[in-house]
């Protein structure tokens, strides 16, 4: 039987990421970040790199660039419940 029952979404997801930056293939620098993304009460998206708001998108484009990207922490939606009130 399949499962059609949607996953949960995240109300909050947190990385660490590390950044390599190179010159002629050389790693001249290293930078790392803690990025965290959350949904606010009204459904948008705020980001926080190294402690502090910042647009979403800033937040986006440092976990796309990096090179390694781990995740540190993780809050998802309630389940849904059907009308008996069990976990559906």
């Amino acid at each position: 039987m399949n499962d059609t029952a949607p996953a949960p979404r995240a109300t909050f997801r947190q990385w660490e990421t590390v950044t390599l930056d190179r010159m002629d293939g050389a790693v001249v620098q290293t930078r790392c970040h803690t990025v965290a993304l959350f949904r606010s009460a009204s459904g948008g998206i705020i980001g926080i790199v190294n402690g502090v708001i910042c647009p979403a998108a800033r937040a986006v484009d440092i976990l796309r660039g990096a090179d390694t990207r781990t995740v540190t922490a993780e809050k998802l939606e309630p389940a849904p419940t059907d009308a008996t009130g069990a976990a559906a």
